[in-house]
């Protein structure tokens, strides 16, 4: 489990981490898939749910969902979706 660390968990323009990964996802898993898929894997390799995830915790998030997405869409997209979301949430 990562530590808790007191961090924000919202992003400059007010949407929480999670709601911007599962924004992402929606389009490759399905809504029910993509908000199934962030709170498995916030919770079992984060230890936290979904709306504590922080800025710090993205990196680690982003690389559990990796296996899962490379196996669902490819790695080609995969990579390209979570290279995407880094470079947009390194930014806030």
């Amino acid at each position: 489990m990562v530590p808790r660390v007191a961090t924000t968990t919202t992003t400059p323009d007010g949407r929480t981490y999670s709601t911007v990964v599962e924004q992402r996802l929606t389009p490759l898993l399905g809504p029910f898939t993509a908000r199934m898929a962030l709170k498995t894997f916030s919770t079992s390799k984060l230890g936290r749910a979904p709306e504590e995830i922080s800025r710090a915790d993205v990196p680690a998030l982003l690389d559990a969902l990796r296996p899962m997405l490379n196996t669902l869409v490819g790695s080609a997209r995969a990579g390209a979706v979570l290279d995407e979301l880094k470079k947009e949430l390194a930014g806030t």
